[in-house]
């Protein structure tokens, strides 16, 4: 269950996931590794 509230909370909060990398590349690969790291 916790991977699907994950999921969904990429599609309703990008900015948590890494998808802003495309707007801010070094904010977003940190985030991306914070994500898995944790």
């Amino acid at each position: 269950m916790a991977a699907r509230r994950s999921s969904e909370k990429v599609k309703t909060a990008p900015s948590t996931s890494g998808e802003t990398s495309a707007d801010f590349p070094s904010k977003g690969i940190k985030r991306k590794q914070s994500g898995l790291r944790k």
